[in-house]
């Protein structure tokens, strides 16, 4: 089964770049209740990232009366509003599975002071999702042609049609027009024959 088309609206990357493991963030996502919606936020450590792709992740850490909490944010879900740094960390890990084991004073991570690029502002690049044709929609531009095929016989025939009846219409007047000058012709050597022998008879008589 191809899903590919229900990948165009995830982005190639997510707007969330500036944020790394171990910054101290606050997550701000909404929770549905039955037919209300509320905004919920959760402040911790970050874990751990999965940055790139449409499971890209985030894994927020808090400790809530002396119980490790640990929750799991998709970064491309419509339900996450938006991540807020709140304090920038230094560490030299990617996933901070230590901190599972430190409380108190030794889980304190260090204060990193690295200026960071923010993208969060800048346009989203869309995955290219490969182009799905079904077959219904061939099947249907071929009944589209076909019928403009059809139109198009169709609408030669009638042109057709019409030429020869415009033929057949200036046929008849030109026979009456020929008719029209044989019998002017007629009458015009009629009168002249007359005219001849109207001489002749003067002629005779002198």
């Amino acid at each position: 089964m191809d899903v590919g088309h229900l990948l165009t609206s995830i982005p190639k990357q997510h707007r969330y770049q500036h944020v790394r493991p171990g910054d101290t963030v606050r997550v701000y996502y909404r929770v549905v209740e039955g037919e209300r919606v509320r905004t919920q936020q959760l402040q911790g450590v970050v874990m751990w990232m999965t940055r790139s792709g449409p499971n890209a992740n985030i894994t927020i850490r808090r400790v809530i009366q002396g119980v490790g909490v640990e929750r799991t944010f998709l970064l491309n879900s419509p339900r996450l509003e938006r991540i807020d740094v709140v304090r920038q960390g230094k560490v030299r890990r990617a996933r901070l599975y230590y901190q599972r084991g430190r409380t108190g004073r030794r889980a304190r991570i260090k204060t990193g002071t690295r200026a960071r690029r923010i993208i969060e502002e800048s346009p989203v690049l869309e995955a290219d999702a490969p182009i799905v044709v079904a077959e219904d929609d061939v099947v249907e531009e071929e009944v589209e042609d076909e019928a403009v095929a059809v139109e198009d016989d169709v609408v030669a025939e009638a042109g057709e049609e019409a030429e020869a009846s415009a033929e057949s219409e200036e046929a008849p007047e030109a026979s009456e027009a020929a008719e029209s000058e044989e019998e002017s012709g007629d009458t015009d050597t009629e009168e002249s024959s007359d005219d001849t022998n109207s001489e002749d008879s003067e002629d005779k008589q002198s």
